[in-house]
């Protein structure tokens, strides 16, 4: 089930992040600071990855997303 409101709220910390300096954000600081949990966090990464929306960068623990140049 899509949650649009989700993958907004985000978009809009990455984003904040972002212009504050910050490019790449992990997942579990995302689940912790938008008080979602991890899993339901990891499927909107995932898709939003899929969809060119974010860019991983690393593997395991040390995964992190930012915002697509292009997104």
């Amino acid at each position: 089930m899509a949650h649009p409101l989700l993958d907004e709220t985000i978009l809009q910390y990455l984003a904040v992040q972002r212009a504050q300096g910050r490019l790449s954000i992990g997942a579990r600081e995302l689940a912790e600071r938008l008080h979602v949990p991890r899993t339901s966090l990891n499927r909107h990464l995932i898709k939003m990855t899929d969809d060119g929306v974010l860019t991983r960068k690393g593997i395991g623990p040390s995964t992190a997303y930012q915002i697509t140049a292009t997104a």
